[in-house]
């Protein structure tokens, strides 16, 4: 979390409150062997809104998730976006 706030700008102890009052639903994709992020950055994140999508791929990295799991990622992707 220091590092997305030092590089990035974002204050992820903010980020539940914005995504709650995100109105359009939001996908989060989330490796589960992240070592930047934890996954329970995602959880937050999905549970701040009941209309967010939480996708956890297992054996998946930083940003690895669609390698990990391309047929699976893709599936959701396209899931989602059909429905939104």
């Amino acid at each position: 979390m220091l590092y997305a706030d030092m590089v990035d700008g974002l204050d992820f102890r903010q980020g539940s409150c914005t995504v709650s009052r995100v109105r359009p639903p939001i996908l989060l994709i989330h490796g589960l062997n992240d070592s930047r992020t934890p996954p329970s950055q995602s959880q937050k994140l999905a549970a701040a809104n009941p209309r967010n999508v939480l996708c956890l791929v297992p054996n998946a990295n930083h940003t690895g998730a669609l390698a990990a799991a391309p047929d699976e990622v893709r599936r959701r992707v396209s899931s989602w976006s059909a429905r939104y």
